[in-house]
């Protein structure tokens, strides 16, 4: 990567960026200062930074800067909501005033669009913070700065301020490279599959589309495992035929490929990475048949890349009448697994899973109480995960909230998502055993970012 002007060039060795010619980033710093100075800056600004000069602009656009930043005690924890945008038919008293409640809207730009382009519509854009349903929206919520914003997606070469974001298509995080990729769902004209995949760059402001779905589908399975490779399965069709189909997303080489087929259709699934021997493989939890709806199997079928085949896991999904949507899983570097399984409005199941001494495995089961406020009744409830340093773990659920609208700041007094994060830490004793232990809180959601939340995940960046 070559910086124009003789501006240093910056690589990644022994995880430090080193310049390899000599120009100092701030002057009158050495260049580990300033390169900490620019760790340091808020994420809201690194677009900004890249026009302050060539250099910025190539250190800040290198995967190595990322790589450095989400190592760093600076990095920003993203949580980011595919969810129902509220209506448009509220008074401007009852929409939120963004600096008031510290919330924003973020425009994309199409690579290869203009970026000035966009600027034209900054006096319309606080209009964009609502839209008359069935539209979805992609919101994110900033839980090191406590600020949320949505994101919109540009489409001006078309004419259009914003791009429709399907509904119910799933958001997918590659961590090591700092993207969201949006996946599949319903047109929201159609109301049909669609194949569509759309490739979000916050660093650079910037998407694209990625290579389509072979299969058009909705409601599927759906996870990353290792650094680019992104797998799906299941879910339905045009018709609303459950699908036994999977395939697989070469992120890198912009490729789908085709997977043998599941052994049981599966509508309605949920996907997770999974430990393996190597680099882990593909869960599919639950779903159910075309004959069959609503009924959630209690089993899984697990992919194994090494081998290219499935193989059916029992008991997993404890809840027949609950959709999986409402499961995470993390693991920590000791080998001490978490699962969370939220289906009742009182209590979730805690799964814990750890190694014994002897190298055997413990399984544990704990019901934890769910916050007050917290309601699985008008919709079923969104899980997402992400691990913290020190073995503690941070499971993030959305569901309704049945709070007064003045404890929640609700729209309407009803029918809003609430937004919970659980703590889960793990200790050890003197003897070598080992606990954890969970920690509800709430998070302050303004009205205009509490529509219903389909998929969720998280970022550190």
């Amino acid at each position: 990567m070559g910086a124009k002007g003789g501006c240093s060039k910056y690589l990644h060795a022994d995880e430090k960026m080193l310049p390899t010619q000599h120009q100092q980033l701030i002057p009158g710093l050495p260049d580990d200062i300033g390169l900490e100075c620019l760790l340091r800056v808020p994420f809201q600004f690194h677009f900004h930074m890249k026009f302050v000069c060539h250099c910025w602009h190539s250190l800040i656009s290198h995967p190595s800067f990322l790589h450095q930043r989400r190592r760093s005690p600076h990095a920003e924890l993203l949580l980011c909501l595919v969810q129902a945008l509220p209506p448009s038919t509220h008074s401007s008293s009852e929409t939120c005033s963004r600096d008031e409640h510290n919330c924003s809207v973020t425009t994309l730009t199409e690579e290869g669009e203009n970026t000035e382009a966009v600027e034209e519509y900054d006096d319309k854009r606080h209009n964009l913070l609502r839209a008359p349903p069935p539209l979805y929206g992609l919101s994110v919520y900033n839980a090191t700065k406590h600020s949320w914003q949505r994101i919109v997606l540009s489409n001006c070469r078309r004419g259009e301020i914003q791009l429709k974001i399907p509904m119910f298509c799933h958001c997918l995080v590659l961590p090591s490279t700092g993207k969201l990729l949006l996946i599949g769902g319903w047109d929201p004209d159609t109301l049909e599959a669609v194949h569509d995949v759309y490739i979000l760059d916050f660093s650079s402001r910037q998407w694209r589309k990625g290579a389509p779905m072979l299969t058009a589908r909705s409601f599927f399975a759906c996870a990353s495992v290792g650094h680019s490779t992104v797998y799906v399965a299941g879910g339905h069709d045009h018709h609303k035929t459950a699908l036994q189909s999977a395939e697989v997303y070469d992120t890198v080489a912009d490729e789908w490929r085709m997977l043998p087929p599941m052994g049981e259709e599966r509508d309605e699934c949920q996907g997770l990475s999974w430990p393996g021997d190597s680099s882990g493989g593909f869960l599919v939890v639950s779903g159910y048949g075309t004959e069959s709806p609503g009924q959630f199997r209690s089993d899984a079928e697990y992919y194994d890349p090494n081998t290219e085949s499935w193989s059916r896991v029992e008991a997993v999904w404890p809840f027949p009448n609950a959709s999986p949507r409402a499961i995470a899983t993390t693991v920590s570097n000791s080998g001490h697994d978490w699962s969370l399984f939220v289906a009742g409005d009182q209590e979730a199941l805690v799964r814990e899973k750890s190694k014994n001494k002897d190298d055997g495995v413990n399984y544990e089961q704990t019901m934890v109480t769910l916050p007050r406020g917290f309601s699985t009744s008008q919709s079923s409830p969104c899980v997402t995960t992400v691990g913290l340093k020190n073995g503690r773990r941070m499971i993030y659920v959305t569901g309704s909230s049945s709070s007064p609208a003045s404890e929640c700041n609700a729209i309407d007094g009803g029918g809003r998502s609430g937004v919970y994060s659980l703590e889960m830490e793990e200790s050890s004793s003197s003897e070598g055993s080992r606990s954890s232990s969970c920690k509800w809180e709430r998070i302050d959601t303004p009205a205009d970012f509490s529509g219903f939340a389909y998929s969720a995940s998280c970022l550190y960046i």
